[in-house]
């Protein structure tokens, strides 16, 4: 009868434990079951999105994509948007020996060349904004760029140059001695100038990209390179995409302004990255083509926002070079959104203003209040 009740008082603390040991695995699966539902709640509430970065034109790329269709293949996607970069690399790199404007600039004159289509593009949308800042945007400034130690033939010792050197080197810029037929898609020079086309090439590459994405069927997404930038539809939270204007890095204090941007491009030109100094004065890598000596004023860095990069980047480039007062008086005549970040004083670089066009200030309004 003993050995009978300890049976029984063994099988009641079995079944005690084997109680505790079936709560608490319940308990535990019900844990993870909660921990998985709210993590798919979480990640159903934001929309998938991925990254893509990869080397061009003497930088990297930079392309989130947000909500992506479904059947997308990312790793077919990069392919193709390297080989797009790649492409574009070899019609307008200046790098490389045999690309298609390293062959032209060594075409002859009077000579008429068949070039590529995108090629073409960008030439033409160049010329047309030397013609709207009255010859501050230059694609033949190459002499120039190279004799102050900015360009691809630059030496490495970045110096002012001799006076005799720069009006040598003027003789071989100006944009006018170039010739365009549109229906051949060709191109001649007057004059043995020389194209450079640092200035717009990697907007259009981002315009390049972007439309890659649009025949993809993203909706979502903001590509960069460089530094130039062009966005559509919304990011991961759900909202139009913020980009912040840099304040010029002498100055130390990040972003200055923030922007909303929706199915538009923003590019930045300044003199703080990019530049030399000489017996305490710096001279910035912006060389204008009419004086052919490196641009003094006191404009620190301006922003422009358009439809495309390529025009962005062109448009700030331009901007930067004509000084604030045509600049300025440029943007409202064309409607331009600019903002310009000034030095207070060109020789005491600490204390700066903020000016924006009207075009400007509707365009982010706007935005702000949607």
């Amino acid at each position: 009868m003993l050995f009978v009740n300890r049976i029984n008082q063994l099988a009641l603390v079995l079944n005690a434990k084997t109680r505790l040991f079936f709560k608490a695995s319940f308990l535990f699966v019900l844990c993870i079951f909660i921990s998985t539902f709210l993590a798919a709640c979480a990640e159903k509430s934001q929309p998938k999105s991925f990254l893509l970065t990869g080397p061009t034109m003497g930088t990297r790329y930079h392309i989130t994509v947000v909500s992506p269709p479904s059947q997308l293949n990312e790793v077919k996607l990069q392919k193709e948007i390297d080989k797009l970069l790649i492409n574009i690399n070899q019609q307008m790199s200046t790098y490389i020996a045999d690309s298609e404007i390293s062959n032209f600039n060594r075409w002859p004159i009077n000579n008429w060349q068949t070039i590529s289509a995108d090629f073409f593009k960008v030439v033409e949308l160049s010329q047309s904004i030397s013609l709207l800042s009255e010859g501050r945007f230059d694609i033949t400034i190459g002499p120039l760029v190279d004799l102050w130690g900015f360009g691809a033939g630059s030496s490495d010792t970045q110096k002012i140059p001799d006076e005799k050197l720069i009006e040598q080197a003027k003789s071989r810029v100006g944009w006018q001695y170039l010739v365009l037929d549109k229906d051949k898609l060709a191109i001649q020079k007057l004059k043995p100038v020389s194209i450079d086309l640092s200035a717009i090439a990697k907007g259009y590459g981002v315009d390049k990209v972007s439309a890659l994405l649009d025949l993809n069927g993203i909706k979502n997404y903001l590509v960069e390179i460089g530094g130039e930038v062009k966005v559509k539809g919304l990011n991961k939270e759900g909202n139009l995409w913020r980009l912040g204007i840099e304040t010029p890095s002498l100055l130390q204090q990040g972003a200055q302004k923030i922007v909303q941007l929706e199915d538009q491009a923003i590019a930045t030109s300044g003199d703080y990255r990019n530049y030399f100094e000489e017996e305490g004065v710096r001279f910035s890598h912006t060389i204008d083509p009419i004086t052919g000596r490196s641009v003094k004023h006191n404009i620190a860095s301006v922003s422009v926002i358009a439809t495309t990069a390529a025009e962005a980047d062109a448009l700030a480039t331009a901007l930067n070079a004509m000084g604030f007062d045509k600049a300025q008086a440029l943007t409202n005549r064309e409607n331009i959104a600019a903002y310009f970040i000034l030095y207070d004083n060109v020789q005491n670089e600490t204390n700066y203003r903020i000016w924006a066009s009207n075009s400007f200030n509707s365009l982010v309004n706007a935005e702000l209040s949607n």
